[in-house]
């Protein structure tokens, strides 16, 4: 199985990671001896061999290691450390049957030994028939024992999620709120197939409920469906998130955007900076905020923008605004084109351009226009220009709807 594959890979990498530290630990007491004598207990032979490993799993000494095993179990029977000597000089053997044997009964005695635990995903994974669920929980015992090993371990289960086998799996352990879940889908956004795959698992996890992942990992799925241009995935998890109001998919009114840092580009999204930028502000009433719209003079940006799934048909667009402030030749307007793989491609795709007049200020203008929708998926947005002079530009809009005609 492929995503095998990506488990064999991480497992010498993991190696090197923990016995590198565990090395480092040697230089606290210098010269250890590996008999039992020298301890007084069984279980510190082996735990001063284990800061001697190598860091790599080929170079261990096993049976320099087994005689040492061997002592500390006379004197410790039940010593886990001592019984993954059995579990590594088997794998030096190329013995996987007694390898796993070895391993699991080290493991019976204790789950915190990640090199154990790296043991048994080594074991395993050389058998095809293992399913994702058997080594995953392996994972799931060294993230929650040694958080550090994340930077080795994730690029292996980032490459497992290329792979739908995986997915339950993976839900299982969002399921159990297990920090290093969302954090590893996260991980996987910025691959290829990583969006959809977290999208899957969200879903599994959540089955018969609503999904509310972290604002951090939900933004950035929706922005990365966006680029991906998956509008219908993104359309289908919007509306099964938590406190999502359907209509927003296709409803310009501004309350929307009291959540784009969870919802991204499937709600309203204001662009700020120095020089331009927008804001929610109080409105008619709570439910219905307006948008106060700024640009220094001389500068042109676009402030506010949004993804919409209007249906194919003929609307009215009503806005209605008010103007503060207007340098000379200030403009904004508003900007509507189809986006999908078909307006790709080059073919015409604007639907709509309708200039805002600023010239007037201090008074509340509205305008309508007529638009015909040709496209499952639109995007909208604002653009404006500071002009010139010293003043500016600054608007507040307290409308902006489609309304079928």
């Amino acid at each position: 199985m492929r995503w095998l594959r990506y488990v064999v890979i991480a497992i010498p990498a993991l190696w090197l990671a923990y016995a590198s530290a565990s090395y480092a630990l040697t230089r606290l007491v210098p010269g250890p001896d590996y008999t039992v004598g020298a301890f007084g207990s069984g279980f510190a032979p082996m735990i001063y061999a284990d800061r001697q490993l190598p860091t790599t799993l080929d170079d261990i000494d096993a049976s320099k290691l087994l005689k040492t095993a061997r002592r500390s179990l006379e004197s410790e029977p039940l010593n886990p450390r001592a019984v993954r000597a059995f579990a590594l000089n088997a794998r030096s053997q190329k013995n996987t049957e007694s390898l796993l044997r070895y391993a699991d009964l080290s493991q019976r005695l204790s789950r915190r030994d990640v090199l154990n635990q790296l043991l048994l995903i080594d074991g395993k994974a050389k058998d095809p028939g293992t399913k994702i669920e058997d080594i995953l929980v392996h994972y799931d015992n060294i993230l929650r024992v040694a958080p550090r090993l994340t930077e080795q371990l994730y690029p292996a289960l980032v490459g497992v999620m290329a792979n739908q086998q995986a997915f339950d799996g993976i839900a299982a352990y969002v399921i159990k709120k297990r920090p290093w879940a969302e954090s590893l889908m996260f991980e996987a956004l910025p691959t290829e197939y990583g969006p959809n795959a977290v999208v899957e698992i969200l879903k599994l996890a959540n089955k018969g409920k609503k999904i509310d992942p972290s604002d951090r990992l939900s933004k950035t799925l929706f922005d990365r469906l966006y680029a991906q241009g998956d509008y219908s995935t993104a359309k289908s998890l919007f509306l099964r998130m938590k406190d999502v109001e359907p209509e927003w998919l296709s409803s310009t009114k501004f309350v929307s955007a009291r959540w784009q840092d969870k919802y991204g580009p499937l709600v309203w999204q204001f662009s700020n900076d120095a020089n331009s930028g927008a804001d929610l502000v109080p409105g008619r009433d709570a439910g219905n905020p307006a948008i106060e719209v700024f640009a220094l003079s001389g500068v042109r940006g676009t402030p506010l923008r949004r993804l919409l799934f209007l249906k194919p048909g003929n609307y009215k667009f009503t806005q209605e605004y008010e103007v503060f402030q207007s340098g000379m030749n200030a403009d904004a307007g508003w900007t509507l084109v189809c986006v999908g793989k078909a307006f790709e491609s080059g073919q015409a795709n604007e639907l709509m351009s309708v200039s805002t007049d600023v010239g007037n200020t201090q008074k509340k203008m509205t305008h309508a226009s007529d638009v015909k929708i040709t496209c499952p998926v639109q995007h909208l947005r604002f653009s404006v220009a500071g002009g010139d002079g010293q003043s500016g530009l600054t608007m507040r809009l307290s409308e902006a709807n489609f309304t079928e005609s």
